[in-house]
């Protein structure tokens, strides 16, 4: 079910990609990476690419009522949402990257569906902040990348954005989003859940990671969130650190909680 769950996602994903492609053959053009995307360039027609969607929502459609129709229900929503971004939301300055960061929540509610486990507040808060921290990076990449002038060209909420205006939302959402994951780390269901309270050391590596993309997000560049993440060894050293420890504390997390305790005696 999780597999599916994951494949359906992808899938959809695709779709959504593939629209907002042919709405933004044009705009793209103006970008320096996304102008060589198909169907900028020219390799495929609008039609095709509406051919390619379609085949895609439908094997989506069929993947996710084999995993369970609540968790199509998910991927129903997940698509008019993504519709009415590409067409309409994603003008509209502030909510175009709230807009993708639900987006984002939306694929943790599914694979949660997908599995049967409840989702909590937690989990929807953790990620939303995250995302939306991410989102806001991502426009001062572009503004940074593209420059003032050709940026409303390619999006036109850049116009509105300022350098300024993003680096404020940048820390407000980076510092929401430590001080969530902090809340979460001593939370009554984390501790019960792992045994241990031993999340919260992982908190200065999750700063580091944070500030470190914030950093890279405002330098010129860098070209896009994939790069950022796969091309800068310091970030990439901080996430493989974080996931080591977040594994060892699920796996061995009362073993490590009576190990640290025992120097408290």
């Amino acid at each position: 079910m999780t597999l599916l769950a994951f494949l359906s996602f992808c899938i959809i994903s695709s779709a959504v990609y593939v629209v907002n492609d042919i709405s933004d053959c044009e705009k793209d053009s103006y970008h320096p990476v996304k102008k060589f995307r198909p169907i900028a360039a020219g390799k495929i027609s609008k039609l095709q690419g509406c051919v390619y969607c379609l085949i895609l929502m439908i094997s989506s459609f069929i993947l996710s009522y084999t995993v369970s129709v609540p968790f199509l229900c998910v991927i129903a929503i997940y698509l008019i949402l993504q519709m009415l971004y590409s067409f309409i939301l994603k003008n509209i300055v502030l909510l175009d990257v709230i807009i993708i960061a639900f987006g984002f929540v939306l694929r943790a509610i599914g694979g949660a569906i997908a599995i049967k486990l409840p989702f909590t507040s937690w989990l929807v808060m953790c990620i939303f902040s995250l995302c939306l921290f991410m989102g806001f990076c991502k426009r001062m990449n572009e503004l940074m990348v593209l420059g003032k002038s050709k940026s409303s060209m390619h999006r036109k909420t850049l116009l509105e954005y300022s350098p300024q205006l993003l680096s404020h939302l940048i820390s407000v959402s980076a510092g929401i989003a430590i001080v969530t994951f902090m809340l979460y780390s001593l939370s009554d269901r984390a501790v019960n859940q792992f045994g241990t309270s031993a999340l919260i050391y992982t908190v200065p590596v999750v700063i580091y990671c944070i500030f470190r993309f914030a950093a890279l997000s405002m330098t010129p560049g860098s070209t896009g969130q994939s790069e950022m993440l796969t091309g800068d060894i310091p970030l990439m050293t901080g996430v493989m650190i974080w996931v080591i420890m977040a594994v060892l504390i699920v796996i061995k997390g009362r073993e490590l909680s009576d190990w640290y305790g025992s120097f408290y005696i």
